[in-house]
């Protein structure tokens, strides 16, 4: 048997990685001045006043995945906010029998 390198395993390219260049083009938020927080629980929500006097404010939201057209849709689950200080990652779907994320948002 003879080593042939040619057959060596290779690493595939990477495909999902940033697709955004140049980065200085962008606008980049530096990730150790932001403070990062899941809001799953009622006692979370009014952190989100910390938003109210941001002068930036981003938004996501995603949905649950529907695998065919008869499945019935549902709203959002998951919804970012965030802004130069902080990023908040509310989940809704635990959250949305609380008035008070209603309130806040």
């Amino acid at each position: 048997m003879v080593y042939d390198e040619s057959k060596d395993y290779v690493e595939p390219p990477d495909h999902f990685g940033p697709q955004s260049y140049p980065r200085d083009q962008y606008l980049n938020f530096p990730a150790d001045k932001v403070e990062y927080k899941l809001l799953s629980e009622e006692k979370d929500i009014p952190l989100l006043e910390n938003l109210f006097n941001e002068p930036l404010i981003g938004v996501d939201a995603e949905w649950r995945p529907s695998f065919n057209k008869l499945e019935k849709e549902f709203g959002p689950a998951i919804l970012q906010v965030s802004s130069p200080t902080y990023s908040y990652v509310i989940d809704l779907t635990t959250l949305a029998r609380y008035p008070l994320l209603d309130e806040k948002l």
